[in-house]
């Protein structure tokens, strides 16, 4: 009887670590499965990285403000790279403000062969006057990624809130999106990045009525090789690397993002609605019969313009005229309108 209980002992055993053996090689061929499908293959510290930053990687598929969609990276095994991508702002001195809040919707960067790739689709507020204060790199990516070459870097603006005496003050921001060609190589087993600096000073307007205009001027930078990346918390230093690219370009009046490009700041500005009005510190408008709302209302209510994404005050054939600008699209589209009897001057 002894010998027959111990036999079915042992039996049961046999059976539990068969059992035990299945279940573990099943699990192990689902991760296996898995990779092969194009899951990101993240070490563990870079996990700790990107949740310290904030900003998890994108897990569905984002709707750009142009229409297009942008999808995270499949990241084949052996194929891989590490990118990380920063922010920070060594330039803003904007003293009689408590804090500048940027908010940016995500990031994304344009493959050649691939089409866009979501970075990020999680909206992040930074303070840009902390930044400065800390003078740091802030983190906001930090994964492996797939082995390439990248042209083109798409930001998907948020708003901007200036804080000043406990009161909060929300600046026009002249477009949706930060979007301008780049150069970025991720190698294999090599780290790259892209960094982020905003320039405070050269974004941020005040009208003649005291409303605030933020149009993001941005110095971009990207490297390759780089030899050592250090952390701590969400701020991160990279040390040696070679420079690929290296441009500042800004967001426009008309809410295009251009290479060297900014509002002017030697013209004074208005907002009629959400619509930017420059006008040259030398060109008289008091004795102006049109205003410049008046000017967008002629423009749009005869048709010349189905919309209005900036209005000039100028001077041509020794008229003062205003002329309003429809930036939207390939065409650029101009109305001028005399400034003293309302006629339309041209249309162009």
């Amino acid at each position: 009887m002894n010998i027959q209980r111990y036999i079915t002992t042992k039996n049961i055993l046999i059976v539990i670590a068969l059992v035990g053996a299945g279940l573990f090689l099943f699990m192990l061929g689902e991760k296996r499965d898995a990779s092969q499908n194009g899951e990101p293959l993240v070490e563990e510290s870079q996990k700790d990285a990107e949740n310290g930053s904030g900003v998890p990687p994108a897990s569905s598929p984002l709707s750009s403000p142009s229409g297009s969609t942008a999808r995270p990276a499949p990241v084949q095994p052996g194929n891989a790279g590490r990118l990380v991508v920063a922010i920070k702002d060594l330039a803003a001195s904007a003293n009689e403000f408590d804090s500048i809040l940027m908010t940016i919707n995500g990031i994304e960067i344009h493959s050649p062969k691939t089409g866009w790739v979501s970075l990020s689709n999680e909206a992040v507020t930074y303070d840009l006057l902390r930044l400065k204060r800390e003078g740091k790199f802030e983190l906001i990516f930090d994964r492996s990624f797939s082995v390439g070459s990248y042209d083109q870097i798409r930001i998907p603006l948020g708003s901007v809130v200036l804080i000043k005496g406990g009161i909060a003050y929300n600046a026009k921001v002249p477009s949706e999106q930060f979007i301008i060609p780049l150069t970025l190589f991720v190698k294999k087993n090599e780290t790259s990045s892209i960094t982020l600096d905003v320039l405070a000073d050269s974004s941020l307007h005040t009208t003649e009525k005291g409303s605030f205009i933020f149009a993001p001027v941005i110095h971009l930078t990207t490297q390759t090789d780089i030899e050592v990346v250090q952390m701590s918390g969400r701020k991160v230093e990279l040390l040696g690397g070679t420079t690929a690219f290296d441009v500042t370009a800004g967001v426009n009046e008309d809410g295009n993002t251009k290479v060297g490009t900014s509002i002017d700041r030697g013209v004074i500005l208005d907002l009629v609605g959400t619509t930017i009005v420059l006008m040259p510190r030398d060109i008289a408008r008091d004795a102006l019969a049109v205003s410049a709302a008046d000017a967008l209302r002629i423009a749009t209510e005869n048709g010349h313009l189905s919309a209005v994404t900036s209005v000039h005050l100028s001077e041509r054939d020794k008229k003062t005229v205003w002329i309003l600008v429809d930036a939207r699209g390939s065409a650029l589209k101009t109305v001028a309108i005399d400034a003293m009897t309302g006629s339309p001057v041209s249309v162009e």
